[in-house]
C-alpha cells in the first residue's frame, strides 16, 4: 500500500472519521494508496516521529475540520501548522471538510477552497443529505488520488511511452508520470470550434468577432516555481524571485516573454519535441508551426477561458460568482496562492481567472480590427515589443478578471503578477 493521503482530525470528532472510512476503504481498495490517520499508530511507537514521517510523505492532506480541530493545540502544533508550511513550499493539497460550524475564517484554511459547503456543515444536514455530500467528497479525493496515480516516479522508461491519455466526457488529460526527473505538465484537450472573441465592455475588447479554433492542448495549470526551478537549475541560471510568498506549487512569476519562450524550446528538449520558437534575439523571434510546446494563442487562451465548446456564458472562467473560482483584489491577501485550490472551468482548467496575467503568444493590438479569424496568434503589425496577458492577476478588480479581459507588457519586462501556462497542438507533424 503505497502512502499518499494524511488525515488530521480531533478525537472528539472520532465518529466523523469512521463515517469517512467508510468511504476511504472503497478508495484504498481502488487505488491502493494508505489514507493515514493516527489510529494507525502501532503500540509503543513513538507518535510524534510517526506523525512527522507519514506527513513527510504525503501528497494530500484531509482536514475533518471543527470549532474542536481548531481549538486543539496539538492539532495546531503538531499538524496543521507543518501541513500549511508544506502547502507553501512543496504544494502539498489540501482538502478540508467542514464537519461543524467554527470559525474557519480567521485561520489559515481561508485561503483555501473547502471540500463542501462551509455554511452547511456536516453536522447540520440530515443523514441523506450527509450521504449526498459525503460521496461528493469521495470524488473530490478519488481525484486528488488520481492526481498523485499520475505523479508516481517512473524507472527508466521512455517519455513517449510514459505518456498516458485519458478521456473524459470532451476532454483529454495528458500527463506522465516522470522522465528524467522532469514532469510532463498536465494538459487539457480542446476540441476546436467557432467562437465570438471580445467584449463591449471596453474598446480594446472589441469588435467581437467570429473566431474558429482548431483543436489543441492547453496546461490545466499555470507554470509553477516548482518545475521551472527545476529549469533554472537545469541551465544554471538565476531563479525568478518569488517575492518572499514560497515556491513549490504557486504559480511562478517574475518571468518575461522572452524566459517564458525560453522554457518552452527547454521544456520540448527533454520530451523529444521541436522547438516552436526560433529565437535568433529577443528582436527576432521566428514562431514555427511543430509539435513542440509553446504560448496559446490569444484566441486560444480565450476559447479555453470560456469553456470551449461546453461555454456557459460566464463572467468569469469557471463560473459568476468570483470568489469560487479566482484569486484577486478582495481576497488574495496581496500575494500568489497555489495553483488549483479555485474551482476549475468547464473543461477542468484552473486560474485563468485571477492569480497571476498569463503571456500569449500575440503581439499586442489596441483592438480587434483585423484580426485573424483561425485562432493562430496575431504577429503582424501592431506594437512589436509589447504581448499580450489574459485573465487578471491576484491584485486585480473582478472587471479585469472577465474571460475576455486582455491587457499588454514589454516582452522583456517582468513582474511580480505575470506568469503562463502552455500550449501544444494536437495533430501529428
Amino acid at each position: 500500500m503505497r502512502e499518499g493521503i494524511f488525515l488530521s482530525y480531533s478525537h472528539r470528532d472520532s465518529r466523523w472519521l469512521e463515517k469517512m472510512n467508510d468511504f476511504f476503504k472503497v478508495l484504498n481498495r481502488l487505488y491502493k494508496i494508505e489514507i493515514w490517520d493516527d489510529t494507525k499508530i502501532k503500540a509503543g511507537a513513538n507518535w510524534r516521529d510517526e506523525i512527522n514521517e507519514k506527513l513527510a510523505c504525503a501528497k494530500v492532506a484531509i482536514l475533518l475540520v471543527s470549532q474542536k480541530f481548531l481549538a486543539s493545540e496539538f492539532i495546531e502544533n503538531e499538524e496543521l501548522s507543518k501541513i500549511f508550511e508544506k502547502a507553501s513550499s512543496e504544494g502539498l493539497k489540501i482538502i478540508w471538510i467542514s464537519i461543524s460550524a467554527c470559525l474557519y475564517k480567521e485561520t489559515m484554511l481561508v485561503k483555501y477552497q473547502a471540500a463542501n459547503d462551509p455554511s452547511k456543515p456536516l453536522d447540520s444536514l440530515p443523514t441523506s443529505k450527509q450521504n449526498q455530500v459525503l460521496t461528493k467528497i469521495g470524488e473530490i479525493i478519488k481525484d486528488a488520488i488520481k492526481e498523485i496515480e499520475m505523479h508516481v516516479p517512473s524507472s527508466n522508461k521512455n517519455i513517449q511511452e510514459e505518456l498516458i491519455e485519458n478521456k473524459v466526457n470532451t476532454t483529454f488529460s495528458i500527463t506522465s508520470k516522470k522522465a528524467n526527473d522532469i514532469f510532463l505538465p498536465e494538459m487539457i484537450y480542446i476540441r476546436g470550434g467557432a467562437f465570438m472573441m471580445g467584449s463591449t465592455v471596453v474598446d480594446i475588447e472589441e469588435p467581437i468577432h467570429e473566431v474558429i479554433v482548431d483543436d489543441f492542448y492547453i496546461g490545466k495549470l499555470p507554470i509553477t516555481f516548482s518545475i521551472y526551478d527545476i529549469y533554472c537549475e537545469s541551465i544554471n541560471i538565476q531563479k525568478p524571485n518569488d517575492e518572499g510568498w514560497g515556491r513549490g506549487n504557486r504559480p511562478v512569476i517574475n518571468i518575461t516573454w522572452m524566459q517564458a519562450i525560453a522554457f518552452c524550446n527547454w521544456l520540448s528538449d527533454q520530451h523529444g519535441f521541436e522547438h516552436v520558437y526560433k529565437i535568433e534575439n529577443s528582436n527576432d523571434t521566428e514562431i514555427l508551426d511543430t509539435n513542440g510546446y509553446r504560448l496559446p494563442s490569444e484566441a486560444e487562451w480565450e476559447y479555453a477561458a470560456r469553456g470551449g465548446r461546453q461555454d456557459k456564458k460566464y463572467l468569469y472562467s469557471g463560473g459568476n460568482n468570483i470568489d469560487q473560482v479566482a484569486w484577486y483584489a478582495a481576497n488574495s491577501l496581496q500575494r500568489t496562492h497555489p495553483v488549483g485550490e479555485k474551482n476549475g472551468n468547464e473543461l477542468g482548467i484552473h486560474d485563468m481567472s485571477g492569480n497571476i496575467w498569463e503571456w500569449c503568444s500575440d503581439i499586442n493590438h489596441n483592438n480587434f480590427i483585423d484580426a485573424p479569424s483561425n485562432g493562430k496568434p496575431w504577429l503582424n503589425s501592431g506594437e512589436d515589443n509589447r504581448r499580450v496577458v489574459k485573465g487578471g492577476y491576484w491584485g486585480s478588480f473582478p472587471i479585469d478578471c472577465r474571460s475576455t479581459t486582455r491587457c499588454d507588457w514589454r516582452e522583456d519586462d517582468y513582474d511580480w503578477d505575470i506568469g503562463f501556462r502552455l500550449a501544444r497542438i494536437t495533430r501529428k507533424l
